[in-house]
């Protein structure tokens, strides 16, 4: 048992490569407990998990389990260079639902929104994100279950 809570972070098994090897992803997260962590910011390579969620992790796999949904949506924008204006712009309106930017890479962009904000509202700016922006797609990191990508986890 930890005495106080500890900002660091953890390596959580997001995927194999075609070679077999693990691909892991260093998360920011609060330890709660010895192996028990709640997620900082959303994931943007591990399926199933986004900020606030409450996850125990194997020190030797990376394999996570949840204990505790944090109520929040992770959101993944993948887009081509030069769309900083346009990301900007969904950051305002992400920010508008009481979300936020978590972390960006050259063609990807996190954002964790609270799931109070309802699938349209999310939905609606998204999908004119990606009418308005020729080859970007976005995709909901924890809403459908990493085994098939489509049966919904149904946690909200």
């Amino acid at each position: 048992m930890v005495a106080s809570m500890e900002r660091t972070t953890v390596n959580v098994l997001a995927d194999h490569g075609a070679d077999g090897r693990p691909i892991f992803e260093e998360l920011l997260v609060d330890r709660l407990q010895d192996e028990v962590f709640r997620l900082v910011a959303s994931p943007g390579l591990v399926l199933g998990l986004g900020a606030g969620d409450e996850i125990e992790v194997d020190p030797n796999s990376g394999k996570f389990t949840v204990h505790e949904r944090g109520g929040n949506f992770a959101v993944w924008v993948y887009t081509n260079d030069g769309m900083d204006d346009a990301i900007e712009s969904v950051a305002s309106a992400v920010a508008r639902l009481g979300g936020r930017l978590d972390g960006r890479k050259r063609t990807l962009v996190v954002f964790t929104i609270p799931a109070d904000a309802g699938f349209p509202a999310v939905e609606e700016i998204f999908y004119r994100f990606v009418d308005e922006n020729p080859g970007a797609e976005w995709y909901f990191g924890n809403v459908y279950d990493p085994a098939d990508g489509v049966t919904p986890l149904n946690w909200w």
